[in-house]
């Protein structure tokens, strides 16, 4: 006759060949299910990385852009006595414009010139406060925003800006003026991004209105129609859009993901 203590050791053997599979079993479906769980978050983390990249360098050019158009103008002629001071000392105009004839000539948006213009914009100011007036310029050539500075010459911007070298690239995967097949598509993941399927401005111009009739500090939108009160020298307002694209597409759904960011930069010197 077996003791009571022979059959606790027999049932305390080990698991029987049935157990270890079924465990097994469940063992590999809960890896499975945490291998594809932890796959979805590393595809997630890489796509919500680059789109945090693509809204950080859009930011940090918006601001920049804002402060540069905020301090376009300056300074004006009218800080100076002597009217035969060298042009380069102060701001012609607030914003500059692409020809030979700058700035004897006048420009109208919306007419013969190239900038102001949707994507192209050239800022004229002392940005450092040394002295000399500067040029800033931003132009969108294909889908890489680029940034330029150069002192002020008689000359006019054309020539300035013609070096090599001195527009550097700002920001890319800027897609404003992307062809009509990237249009389609990023509007087909965005609907309305780019309405009725055309390249959104970078830029955009409000001018000071007359006053009176008008309220004092009134603008409307820049256009051809205004005469003199459509020149580059009495923009007042810029409207800035950056529709920026990640360096991938979505690493879950093989989407195009961007972000758009946008502002309004006032300049705050006055009229000459």
């Amino acid at each position: 006759m077996k003791s009571p203590n022979q059959n606790k050791n027999r049932r305390q053997l080990g698991f029987s060949l049935l157990e270890m599979m079924v465990g097994a079993a469940i063992f590999l479906v809960i890896s499975g299910a945490v291998m594809s769980l932890l796959g979805v978050s590393q595809k997630r983390y890489k796509t919500d990385t680059q789109v945090l990249s693509a809204f950080q360098e859009a930011r940090l050019a918006l601001d920049q852009m804002s402060r540069d158009i905020g301090d376009a103008g300056y300074p004006p002629q009218n800080q100076f006595t002597n009217a035969s001071l060298n042009p380069t000392g102060y701001a012609q105009s607030p914003f500059a414009w692409l020809g030979t004839a700058y700035p004897t000539t006048p420009c109208t948006l919306g007419g013969t010139c190239t900038a102001p213009g949707d994507f192209d914009i050239i800022v004229e100011t002392d940005i450092d406060n040394n002295g000399t007036v500067d040029w800033v310029r931003y132009q969108l050539v294909g889908n890489t925003l680029f940034r330029g500075v150069v002192p002020k010459t008689v000359a006019g911007p054309t020539a300035a800006f013609a070096t090599p070298g001195v527009m550097a690239p700002y920001v890319t995967n800027v897609v404003n003026n992307a062809p009509a097949t990237a249009i389609a598509s990023l509007n087909a993941d965005y609907p309305g991004l780019f309405p009725g399927g055309n390249p959104v401005p970078v830029f955009t111009y409000n001018c000071d209105l007359p006053s009176p009739p008008n309220p004092a500090g009134s603008t409307a939108t820049c256009s051809a129609a205004a005469g003199t009160t459509n020149s580059p020298t009495n923009i007042r307002e810029v409207g800035i859009t950056l529709i920026v694209r990640t360096q991938g597409t979505d690493e879950q759904s093989g989407d195009i993901r961007a972000v758009t960011l946008k502002g309004m930069a006032r300049r705050i010197n006055p009229n000459q």
